[in-house]
Formats: C-alpha cells, sequence, structure tokens
C-alpha cells in the first residue's frame, strides 16, 4: 500500500532535505521564499481573543453554534460586535482559535541574529498572501502569542517546489560554474599538463581523485556526468 506523503515538515528536517543549514532555512522563511506555519490552540470562555478579518464568503460559513471552520482550522465563539473600550474596531470577534496558521516572514528576522527558541506574535494568518485573495487575518486583543521555534513547519509542496527550483540551475550559472571550475583545476601541478577540453572526463576525474587521496582529502563521489557538466563538455564528451 503507498502511504500518503506528510503535508508539513519541521524546519531541521527542511534543512536536511535542502542540504542547507537551519539558519538558512529560517532565512527563507524570513523573506518568504518558504512560509512558516504552527499550530495555535487558545481559548477564552468570558472574553474576546482576536478580532478577525474576513471575506463576507467566508463569513457566511459561521454556523448556528457560532462557529467557524474553514481549511485547517476553526474559530469558536465568533460575533459581530461594535467598538466598545476593549474591542477596537466594528467587526467580527472570537473566543477560541486551533488549527494551522500562518506566520508572517517579518517576525522571523530576528530569530537570524538572537538565537532564541521562541518568538512573540500579535497578528497571523490562514494562509500566505500570495496563496489566496480570501486570506483570514487574526489579530490579538491586547496580549501577545508565544511561538516555540520548533513548532514551526513548512509545506512539503513548498520543500519539493525550492528543491527543484535549486536544481534546475540556468545554463549561464552552469557555464560560469564550468570555467571557475576548470581554473580551479588547472591550479593542482599534477593537472598542469592535462587539457581539460579534450581529455577524457573519466581520465580527468582519475586523476583529481588520486591527487586528493595523497592529500588525505576525502573527495564526494561524483558521477561522470556531473563531470562532464562542470567541465563545460556536453554528454556527447566522455
Amino acid at each position: 500500500m503507498k502511504l500518503p506523503q506528510r503535508e508539513f515538515y519541521k524546519l531541521d528536517e527542511v534543512a536536511a532535505i535542502l542540504d542547507c543549514s537551519f539558519s538558512d532555512v529560517l532565512y527563507y522563511c524570513s523573506i518568504d521564499i518558504l512560509h512558516a506555519y504552527t499550530y495555535i490552540d487558545i481559548e477564552d470562555k468570558y472574553e474576546f481573543l482576536f478580532q478577525i478579518n474576513m471575506h463576507e464568503d467566508i463569513r457566511q460559513k459561521i454556523d448556528c453554534f457560532k462557529s467557524l471552520c474553514y481549511g485547517d482550522w476553526c474559530a469558536y465563539g465568533v460575533e459581530f460586535h461594535q467598538r466598545t473600550d476593549k474591542l477596537p474596531v466594528d467587526g467580527m470577534y472570537a473566543k477560541k482559535l486551533d488549527g494551522v496558521f500562518f506566520i508572517d516572514g517579518y517576525y522571523l528576522k530576528s530569530l537570524i541574529f538572537n538565537g532564541e527558541d521562541s518568538f512573540k506574535i500579535d497578528c497571523f494568518s490562514d494562509l500566505h498572501l500570495e496563496a489566496t485573495e480570501n486570506e483570514v487575518d487574526f489579530n490579538c486583543l491586547d496580549f501577545c502569542l508565544t511561538i516555540k521555534t520548533d513548532s514551526l513547519r513548512i509545506k512539503n509542496s513548498e520543500v519539493n517546489d525550492l528543491k527543484l527550483k535549486r536544481m534546475n540551475e540556468s545554463d549561464k550559472t552552469v557555464a560560469k560554474k564550468a570555467e571557475i571550475i576548470s581554473c580551479l583545476i588547472k591550479l593542482i601541478p599534477e593537472m598542469s599538463d592535462v587539457n581539460l577540453d579534450t581529455a577524457p572526463v573519466a581520465k580527468i576525474a582519475s586523476l583529481i581523485e588520486a591527487v586528493a587521496a595523497t592529500r588525505a582529502v576525502e573527495f564526494p563521489k561524483t558521477d561522470i556526468g556531473t563531470w562532464s557538466k562542470y567541465l563545460g563538455r556536453g554528454r556527447h564528451k566522455k
């Protein structure tokens, strides 16, 4: 039986998949290359906790029990109220939320510098803005939520998309790498007499690996296709 893929990954798992550091993943989230989500579950039986901004189409989904379930989250005790000393605007308010919510990258910028394991937010939404025009925004009333960094998750689809983008280098980038790598190889004394344009790629790879071994350098296992690519040699030139 084929098992379903997970919808979300932890940040350290994303770092492993993308072959980058945990700090890199935080940075990608802070500049909206990736989008961080977390699970929020909070309730006050007597007071409203959140002011909610939502499209009229979504407002119509509020049921007779004052509950609104939409996508990966639910809000309870949802009511329209006019502005008061405690309620800042005329609008919709809720006493309880639970579910998965998007955390804006703005809140993650400080983590890149301070290394803290938590941060505070005073607003969040159900989806990042690029995903839909009908996102729902939640504003905390006179308090902030503390979010643990290790509670952040990233969607599997986003991780896979970014992985593919990193793999699909442009021809210009590959050509530039080939120029740089060829120059670096020519700096190796044992390779100075080897014509990198005509010598078989397999021979070049073997010589470089042999030189690395004599200097106790563990050279990464690299296939001939990759050597050809970064030596600026087409697949037809082996």
